[in-house]
């Protein structure tokens, strides 16, 4: 989704939340999306600070924007944490999340 401003409102930044398997929890996904959405000019997913980022696997990752995406279905812009431990897993999981979000 392309944006043509810059964000004037909320930009909240989302947990990421957990089954007991370690998974994405959907139906808490779903529940807190439901729950900001009204108030959010953004929502920004997987980020180190409240969306344990740093410690989601790039599986993880595209399953969250996966389900993220369909769940927003383009009401608001969505900012993703995209970084890796290194420049290479950085290009990976920017190109694997492109692919994702261009299919």
């Amino acid at each position: 989704m392309e944006t043509k401003k810059s964000p004037k409102g909320l930009i909240v930044d989302l947990i990421t939340p957990l089954n007991d398997k370690g998974g994405i929890d959907i139906e808490a996904l779903d529940c807190l999306l439901k729950k900001v959405l009204p108030y959010a000019d953004v929502i920004l997913l997987a980020s180190v600070q409240m969306g344990e980022g740093s410690g989601l696997s790039l599986k993880m990752k595209t399953d969250l924007l996966e389900k993220a995406t369909s769940l927003i279905q383009g009401k608001i812009p969505i900012f993703f944490w995209i970084s890796e431990d290194s420049a290479e897993g950085t290009k990976k999981a920017l190109g694997l999340l492109e692919d994702l979000l261009d299919s």
